[in-house]
């Protein structure tokens, strides 16, 4: 059984913070329901409009089950938790990602853009 075989919220973007459902961590993972999305996404170079489509992405909380996205709203923690390196700047992405698998306690890594 993987560890990341855990029930997190969903909620359809960045801006709905209320009324997430329950979904497979590991199902949405291994789903490529937004994939073109995220391609589109990978591919765009306007920094505005990249933002523009990550905001639109769905929102999952790595942590657990949410009634609202906040910390009093948790529910049911996963134990997980999710880094964004998002704003770190002058590295090599696809570097650290190798080294950080290479860390036996981190369960995914992966890119979004």
């Amino acid at each position: 059984m993987s560890v990341l075989n855990k029930i997190v919220s969903y909620f359809p973007d960045i801006s709905s913070t209320t009324n997430g459902a329950d979904v497979s961590l590991l199902k949405l993972l291994q789903s490529n329901k937004h994939k073109q999305k995220i391609l589109q996404l990978r591919s765009e170079t306007d920094e505005g409009i990249q933002k523009q489509l990550k905001d639109k992405l769905p929102y999952y909380t790595v942590a657990g089950t949410f009634k609202h996205r906040s910390n009093e709203g948790l529910l049911q923690s996963s134990g997980l938790a999710a880094v964004d390196l998002d704003s770190a700047e002058n590295y090599d992405v696809i570097h650290l990602l190798n080294e950080l698998k290479k860390i036996p306690s981190i369960a995914y890594g992966g890119l979004d853009r």
